[in-house]
């Protein structure tokens, strides 16, 4: 790592002074030698140091100093090759100033050979915020046995699984957890969807020996407040983070997982971390995972390994050993190349063994909250109560296990499945709206464009709708968000800019209005989608007249809008996007291009491949689904109270004529014209376009207002 000390050599050179009796002669030369180098011998022979014992204690008083360290030798029999030693790999970041952060956070990322980008990415990144002192990672090549994974096949994998859950003999009733946990490892079939099954296998080991390893690591050097453990696709906001764990008092013993997993109440009372979202462990919880059992003093740990033995670690465990030792010798203990001999195998997932020391042997401190103070186990917590049910993802508390796979943005705390060119961009707009809280290093992830990321576009040209009720509101929307540098146009539309006021009439009865839409959608074989939207549209059967008649308003304002992108000579100036929001709406237009990366990546990910901007695109803010009983199919609709997002490709859709005579090519909406679903086939006229067909046609008639505005 480079030094760049600039005025700080002095200050730099009164610290070694004060903690080394070292002749300083040479620290300058190794300064400079240290800029120029590209291996240890040739930081050897630049400095005149008279032996390597000295040249070494000057290196570590700096790193001491400065809070780094280069965890990594060279060999001279193998001509200066890169050897990782006892101790994982450290990428470390000097300040070019005295570092005061309220907190200091290490961070150990657990990886693979096959994508070190990811870790690259999240060391430029996240991890360059000053909070961080160390960033640890480990691969497979950190692994007790790197050769693992070459070792096995597919065929030795599905046999490993089917141990797991059918052959392992548990004890029900004294190792009841593992007896649970049966059930719950991988499948064969969650297996082979693994891209390297092989290596899924036996990365699980991972977590815990990394951990041993930094572990070890502290014993020259001193605990952090916190270690956050994570996966190379994980980010962290590390601004949100420090504001968050700067009144947490790391002293005590706390484990908090990003996102926790809960198993049923009523089977079992049994937590852990996602490993994706991290698991934030104090100085507290690293000085008990580090503090030797000694029997017979610390008897109730000992007494839980002799008779409870809830996973089968007393075969590894002998008197003297820490908790951190316990696991790493228990991922050793039968390895996954012979698994024909097992009797009770590794049959952990990463995430449960590590769940299974806090909970189990009472390593951080019990939960608070009255539904569990009579469970001793419930020892983990979770960051902002961020909690997912085991086995089915859509219950539970979500909070942050919502963020994931590309649905991240600047304001999430955590997010899993990132790739290194979210990662990045996100953490260019933290820096940008917080530069003094990281360091100056150049900021980009390896090989970001395999994204398809595009960094450099200029920023989109944007208008924005507001559909008003009062005026009040669109006061405030248009000094707010109207304002905001990004906006072009601000438009605005309320009953008053309606064609037919006369439609805000006291007089008008909804309950007649709901009769005629269902005796006009009575043909359930044509008209199906009407037909199997008339039960929701019903909820509205109370409603004012005023707001059947704002059912109208969408349609006709988008309408007025793409009239005016016409200009005098006939050519149509289009912007990039459109939103079209009521008043009440906020939009936060600092993280609107970040959002529109984040939509694109999604869409990248589902059509595999390339987005292109001239697609049509409608993205809301949040969407309706209705089900259509008669097709069986969902009907999704994006609404207008919190925003639509009409791109460049729609808009040009919805201006293009339609004309359904000719004898060339058919155009494809003309075979939806002849479906007709809203009856828009009455009403029709070569030449139309989509939103005339749409305000000309369907909604001037009467049918019109059985129709919701986002529908």
């Amino acid at each position: 790592e480079t030094l760049i000390l600039g005025d700080e050599e002095a200050w730099l050179r009164q610290e070694v002074h004060k903690y080394s009796s070292l002749d300083l002669v040479h620290l300058a030369d190794i300064v400079s030698a240290l800029h120029a180098a590209e291996e240890y011998s040739d930081v050897r022979g630049m400095v005149a140091c008279p032996t390597v014992r000295q040249f070494t204690n000057i290196l570590l008083v700096i790193s001491s100093i400065l809070q780094i360290s280069v965890l990594l030798y060279f060999n001279a029999v193998t001509q200066g090759q890169t050897h990782s030693a006892i101790v994982p790999e450290l990428h470390s970041f000097p300040s070019t100033t005295p570092r005061h952060h309220e907190i200091t956070v290490d961070i150990l990322s657990i990886g693979s050979q096959n994508r070190l980008d990811y870790i690259e990415t999240q060391r430029r990144s996240f991890a360059s915020h000053l909070s961080v002192r160390n960033f640890f990672s480990v691969t497979e090549s950190d692994d007790a046995d790197p050769t693992c994974a070459s070792k096995l096949t597919i065929s030795d994998v599905t046999e490993i699984s089917k141990f797991c859950r059918t052959k392992a003999k548990w004890n029900p009733r004294r190792q009841f957890l593992m007896t649970y946990l049966k059930s719950a490892y991988a499948r064969e079939r969650f297996l082979l969807k693994k891209s390297n099954p092989q290596g899924w296998i036996c990365a699980q080991t991972r977590p815990a020996q990394g951990l041993h390893r930094v572990l070890q690591f502290y014993k020259n050097s001193s605990f952090p407040d916190f270690l956050i453990m994570m996966d190379d696709d994980t980010y962290y906001n590390m601004k949100l983070f420090v504001e968050h764990f700067t009144e947490v008092d790391s002293s005590e013993s706390i484990a908090i997982a990003g996102c926790r997993v809960r198993s049923p109440a009523k089977l079992i009372n049994w937590t852990f971390a996602f490993g994706g979202y991290g698991l934030v462990v104090s100085k507290g919880w690293l000085k008990r995972m580090d503090r030797p059992i000694v029997c017979p003093r610390d008897e109730e740990y000992c007494r839980f390994i002799r008779r409870t033995n809830h996973i089968g670690e007393r075969e590894v465990f002998n008197s003297g050993m820490t908790l951190a030792d316990l696991s790493y010798a228990y991922t050793l203990h039968q390895p996954f190349d012979q698994y024909k001999n097992w009797t009770t195998g590794f049959c952990l997932h990463s995430d449960w063994l590590l769940g299974y020391i806090t909970n189990f042997y009472n390593v951080s401190r019990h939960v608070s909250g009255p539904e569990h103070a009579d469970v001793p186990q419930a020892r983990l917590g979770a960051y902002f109560d961020s909690e997912i049910n085991a086995g089915n993802n859509r219950q539970g508390g979500r909070g942050l296990c919502d963020f994931l796979r590309g649905n991240c943005h600047s304001m999430a705390r955590v997010c899993h499945y990132s790739t290194p060119a979210e990662m990045t961009e996100i953490t260019n707009i933290v820096r940008k709206q917080n530069p003094a809280e990281f360091r100056t290093e150049t900021n980009a992830c390896v090989d970001c464009r395999k994204d398809g990321l595009r960094y450099n576009f200029p920023s989109p040209t944007v208008d924005f709708f507001s559909f008003s009720r009062n005026t009040s509101d669109l006061l405030v929307q248009k000094q707010v968000v109207g304002s905001h540098k990004s906006i072009r146009y601000f438009y605005n539309y309320s009953a008053f800019d309606d064609n037919d006021p006369s439609c805000f009439r006291p007089q008008i009865d909804p309950s007649e209005v709901f009769k005629g839409c269902k005796a006009k959608s009575t043909n359930s074989d044509r008209n199906w989608l009407l037909a199997g939207l008339q039960s929701p549209h019903l909820r509205g059967k109370y409603s004012s007249p005023s707001w059947l008649c704002e059912q109208r308003r969408l349609i006709r304002g988008v309408s007025e809008v793409l009239s005016q992108y016409r200009t005098s000579n006939g050519t149509v100036v289009l912007p990039d996007y459109l939103i079209l929001a009521d008043s009440r709406n906020y939009w936060n237009f600092d993280v609107f291009n970040e959002m529109l990366r984040n939509i694109e990546i999604e869409i990248e990910n589902s059509m595999k491949r390339s987005f292109v901007a001239s697609e049509p695109l409608v993205v809301g803010g949040c969407t309706r689904e209705y089900k259509v009983l008669k097709k069986g199919f969902f009907y999704r609709v994006p609404l207008l109270s919190y925003g639509i997002v009409l791109n460049r490709g729609i808009l040009d859709s919805l201006s293009k004529p339609m004309y359904c005579n000719a004898s060339f090519t058919k155009d494809p909406r003309c075979y939806v014209i002849e479906e007709s679903q809203v009856w828009e086939r009455e009403t029709f006229r070569q030449g139309m376009t989509p939103i005339e067909l749409m305000r000309s046609g369907v909604i001037s008639r009467a049918l019109g207002i059985c129709i919701e505005a986002e529908w």
